[in-house]
């Protein structure tokens, strides 16, 4: 049901412009498995998971964005309902840290 509901969000938003991210779909997916999200919670997700590549991608940080998103993928559960999807910034803080200091060397270069 999510990859529907993104496969339409990405058609309704971006039909002109550039193709949907799977890992935007992947991640939201499991999120929103995770957590429960309602149709408006998994556009918000898939769009605001966009845009995080679309900025690594401007700043020439897309394998450390592609590190941290396998990170986040591998290490993020969901264990009786409870939401510890986002327990995995934890388990990737490494990645999230690398992603950062390559977005932030390549933002003083503009």
């Amino acid at each position: 049901m999510g990859t529907l509901r993104a496969l339409f969000a990405c058609f309704v938003l971006f039909s002109s412009t550039a193709a949907c991210s799977s890992q935007a779909t992947e991640y939201c997916d499991a999120k929103c498995d995770c957590i429960g999200c309602n149709d408006a919670n998994y556009d918000e997700c898939v769009i605001g998971y966009d845009a995080q590549i679309d900025v690594s991608d401007a700043y020439g940080c897309r394998d450390d964005f592609d590190l941290r998103h396998e990170c986040i993928m591998q290490k993020s559960d969901c264990i009786l309902g409870n939401d510890v999807f986002d327990e995995a910034a934890i388990a990737c803080v490494d990645d999230y840290g690398d992603l950062a200091r390559c977005e932030d060397d390549a933002s003083s270069h503009f």
